[in-house]
């Protein structure tokens, strides 16, 4: 496999997705305004929609003739992971989950034990849950996981040097 990153529907010919990049942004869902006494609000959603651009330079480009095109939607297992702090038990992750990408730490790194209850929710067994229930400071840690994300084709751009025997491609996103 060349690649974790996976988009439903695409299929990535050999030597065309290694090296791939996902940039992840926050997609505007509102305006910052200053009040009269100059206090800076935020107006709009609070909800966390993401922007994103999937590029790789490879040998050959991805298979995409008559496939997709602008407009279209995509289910993409991300490459860019997403971070969660939680103290444990039961965690509702803020996407779904690539399965087998999910990963929990602790404040020294020390992988955490953990149960998947399905591709939304895990539970964080700590190696001292009788501990955790005892003391009223409960343990900070980390859970990291690749999301899915389902996202328009805003635009595809297909790139070749003939000297450098390079080409690559470009696909930029919004999530839905």
């Amino acid at each position: 496999m060349e690649t974790e990153l996976i988009i439903e529907g695409i299929s990535f010919p050999p030597l065309s997705a290694r090296g791939c990049e996902q940039q992840l942004t926050l997609s505007p869902q509102g305006q910052f305004r200053r009040t009269v006494s100059g206090k800076l609000c935020f107006i709009g959603h609070k909800s966390k929609k993401y922007h994103s651009i999937i590029k790789c330079s490879d040998t050959t480009t991805l298979a995409s003739a008559g496939v997709f095109g602008r407009g279209d939607t995509l289910r993409v297992g991300c490459l860019q992971r997403l971070w969660q702090k939680t103290t444990g038990g039961i965690v509702h992750l803020e996407r779904k989950a690539v399965e087998g990408s999910i990963a929990v730490i602790d404040q020294q790194q020390n992988a955490i034990p953990f149960r998947v209850i399905n591709d939304e929710s895990i539970e964080v067994i700590s190696s001292s849950q009788a501990d955790l229930n005892a003391t009223s400071a409960k343990p900070n840690f980390f859970c990291c996981f690749r999301p899915w994300m389902t996202m328009k084709i805003l635009d595809i751009k297909f790139f070749a040097s003939e000297w450098n025997f390079k080409s690559g491609w470009q696909l930029e996103l919004e999530e839905i």
